[in-house]
Formats: structure tokens, C-alpha cells, sequence
């Protein structure tokens, strides 16, 4: 390339105008009295790393690819990097391995556990709750509350109707859902928000929704469903590991919210339990007694009512804490309005 191809070429690096003369990058606006700014001139061009005069530019190769850098500063070595890293090779890591049915289920189901409780963390934003508190809530669901859960089932048969269902399927599943929650608030004595309690009960729908998906994919695989229906498997497979889990989150978010709402206004506790419950299990009994008929779209409209339902208890959870105590005890203290603290009021005895 000629000097005069290039005579004249402009460019602007960090807001400041460049211009090439022929022979070297100036500025091309210089303010009066200050000496000019040479980048390379010459044979001192290659030392500087700019161009030489008659020479094509070359690509700098360790500017675009800065290896050495980040094996020093190793940018992936963050929470969010290698949280981002996990959930990116999670997939292909499962494929190559090659697991059976069973394991395939838990690895898919609590992938997707796992995203959803990020995006319930983000959308509820509680106040800090201990790690080990959600993981026991988590265990106690995921294992003795699935167990127990279905020995109800099978004991209650009460059939696919609607009573028969929120009986038979809907109060016993919401209640092993509930169960650990309300032991860590009213035995175990965690003081926490109203909203906080319902993050709680997210987790442990999400423990129950992953265990349960995990039961229902063998059974599928076992009974030969899999070969029978493959788009009707495959969708069905879709909604457990990704939609199901979710429902049961919703519903025991619910649910457990107003067992925050228990624990600040104790005089309260037995009838706000119970709406809670009452409220969730027959949302939950309607959408499975549907679900058995075959009609599938009345589910979709309940589990919409369901999810504006919980979006809305998020969206008010501390308004409707603090209109409750001013009700019962008058205006709280200005600490119990801020967002994430716990809800303390002293109830008349």
C-alpha cells in the first residue's frame, strides 16, 4: 500500500481523532501550544507495533488473542463464570456419559431445578437465609415428603373428580410440601420475612417437583409409553422436567407465605395456614382433575391463575404483612417496612 493510498486515512481510538500524513498517525486536532503526538515514525514504526510506511497492517495477534492475560487473570474463575460454565456443559457432559433412565431423569430434572431457582431468587429477592436451612427444606421434601406424599395418595384414593382430587392428590402434596417449612418457622424458630418464607416454599416445590418427575419418567420408560406415544413422551417429558417442577414451586410458594404471615401474627396462625393450604390444594386438585379427563387446556388456564396468582403474592408480599399488623396492632415500626426485614409487631394478649 502506497503512501498515497493511504494519505490522509483517519481513525478515532478512546474519543481522539487520528490522521495518517503520509508517513505516521497524528492527531489531528491539537490544542494550541501542545507539542505533537507521534505514535510511530519510520523505522520506529514495527518497534512501536504501528505500521510501516508501504507495508499492508498486520493483525496483532496477542491484542485479539490475549491467552497470556487470561491465564493470569482466569476470568472464568468467578461465581458467576463457573456458574455459567456449569449450566453450559451440564447437557453435553450427561450425553457423553451416557447414564440410564433413572439417572438421566435426576440429572434433567435438577438442571432445570437448579435454573428455576436462580430465577425465583432473582424475582423474590429475600433477605439472606442459610444455606444449610434450604438444602435440609430441599432434602426433607425431595425424599420424606414424596414418600409420604404418595403412601397418602395410595391410601385416600378418592378418584379423579374434583373433591377426589384436591383430597386424594392436592391436599396431601401440599401438605408434605408445606410441612418442612412450617417445622423450621414454628419449632425451629427461623425468624425471617413473610417473603422470605414464601422463597422457602419454592424450594421445597422444587425438591418435591424433581423428585416426582424422576418417578414419573421411569415409570414412562419402564411401561413402554416412551416407544408407544414418542411426541406425546417427549412432550410430556418437557412439562415434568421443566414446567412441573415449577408448578409445585408456585403452589407451595404460596402456601408457605402465609405460614410467614403464621409466624409474625401467631394469634392468626391456625386460620392463615389453613387458606393457605385450602387455597393451594384445591387449585392443585382442579388442575389434576382436568388433567385426568384429558382436557388440557382448562389446565393451562388454571396453571395460569395459578402463576399470576404467586407473581401477585410476590409483588405484595411485604404491603400485605404490613396491612395485616396495622389491622391487628396498629402501624408497625419503620423497620418492619423495609424491603427483606422480618415482620415483628406485639399482638394484644
Amino acid at each position: 500500500m502506497s503512501d498515497e493510498s493511504t494519505f490522509g486515512a483517519r481513525l478515532t481510538i478512546a474519543g481522539q481523532a487520528w490522521r495518517w500524513d503520509g508517513r505516521r498517525w497524528v492527531l489531528s486536532e491539537e490544542a494550541p501550544g501542545r507539542p505533537r503526538l507521534v505514535v510511530a515514525a519510520d523505522d520506529d514504526a514495527s518497534a512501536a507495533g504501528g505500521p510501516v510506511a508501504g507495508e499492508p497492517p498486520r493483525l496483532p495477534l496477542a491484542v485479539v488473542l490475549p491467552l497470556r492475560r487470561w491465564s493470569v487473570e482466569k476470568p472464568w474463575n468467578s461465581p458467576q463464570g463457573i456458574a455459567f460454565a456449569a449450566f453450559a456443559l451440564g447437557p453435553v457432559v450427561l450425553v457423553a456419559t451416557g447414564p440410564d433412565i433413572r439417572a438421566a431423569s435426576w440429572a434433567i430434572s435438577l438442571y432445570f431445578a437448579a435454573v428455576w431457582y436462580l430465577v425465583l431468587q432473582r424475582l423474590i429477592r429475600p433477605e439472606p437465609l442459610a444455606r444449610g436451612l434450604q438444602a435440609q427444606i430441599a432434602v426433607a421434601t425431595g425424599i420424606l415428603g414424596v414418600l409420604l406424599a404418595a403412601g397418602l395418595e395410595r391410601e385416600l384414593a378418592f378418584g379423579p373428580s374434583l373433591v377426589g382430587a384436591t383430597f386424594g392428590i392436592g391436599v396431601p402434596e401440599e401438605l408434605v410440601k408445606l410441612a418442612p417449612v412450617a417445622i423450621a418457622g414454628f419449632v425451629g424458630g427461623v425468624s425471617a420475612s413473610p417473603a422470605a418464607y414464601l422463597f422457602l416454599g419454592t424450594i421445597s416445590g422444587l425438591s418435591f417437583g424433581v423428585a416426582e418427575a424422576v418417578v414419573y419418567s421411569t415409570g414412562a420408560s419402564v411401561t413402554g409409553y416412551a416407544a408407544e406415544d414418542s411426541t406425546g413422551f417427549l412432550l410430556t417429558e418437557f412439562y415434568r422436567f421443566v414446567g412441573d417442577s415449577l408448578f409445585h414451586a408456585c403452589t407451595a410458594g404460596i402456601a408457605c407465605y402465609f405460614v410467614g404471615l403464621a409466624l409474625a401474627f401467631r394469634t392468626l396462625a391456625r386460620p392463615l395456614v389453613t387458606v393457605g393450604l385450602v387455597l393451594t390444594a384445591v387449585a392443585h386438585g382442579a388442575f389434576d382433575s382436568f388433567a385426568f379427563s384429558g382436557a388440557l387446556w382448562p389446565c393451562v388456564v388454571i396453571e395460569a391463575l395459578i402463576v399470576l396468582c404467586f407473581l401477585s403474592y410476590v409483588y405484595s408480599a411485604r404491603d400485605i404483612a404490613t396491612a395485616l399488623g396495622a389491622r391487628l396492632v396498629g402501624p408497625p415500626p419503620a423497620v418492619a417496612l423495609q424491603s427483606g426485614a422480618p415482620v415483628r409487631v406485639r399482638e394484644p394478649t
